[in-house]
């Protein structure tokens, strides 16, 4: 399926550096139904990633909430306890706002970057195709 269009947010510098819950900014979808989400951990400064984050990627239709808990359709959101990078797709939006809530239940150092790439999906056989 082509992709008509995309809308990129990035969601940087979500540190974590002691036992703590933080949530991410509230990205706003737009008309997009479909959500490839990239989450890339690294250390924090010169200190290398420790202890474990969760992830939990909610979605609402205000950015005050309430929020829900979403699941991926594809890919597995894993805790973070090394550095490196997972992708996952949510396909069939039903939300207008989507964030990532991060937890540490112990004492934990972490950089994350996300970035959400919105977008809708069309099939091919559109007006154009005779």
């Amino acid at each position: 399926m082509p992709i008509a269009n995309a809308k990129v947010l990035t969601d940087g510098q979500l540190r974590l550096t002691s036992n703590t819950t933080l949530q991410g900014t509230a990205q706003a979808k737009g008309t997009a139904t479909d959500l490839m989400l990239v989450i890339v951990a690294a250390g924090d400064g010169g200190n290398p990633v420790a202890g474990t984050v969760t992830h939990t990627i909610q979605g609402a239709n205000a950015t005050t909430g309430p929020w829900t808990t979403v699941t991926a359709d594809k890919g597995t959101i894993a805790n973070t306890t090394v550095a490196g990078q997972q992708v996952l797709h949510f396909a069939q939006l039903q939300f207008a706002f989507y964030r990532d809530a991060l937890s540490a239940a112990a004492a934990t150092t972490a950089d994350h970057t996300l970035t959400w790439v919105f977008q809708n999906l069309s099939d091919s056989f559109d007006n154009s195709v005779q």
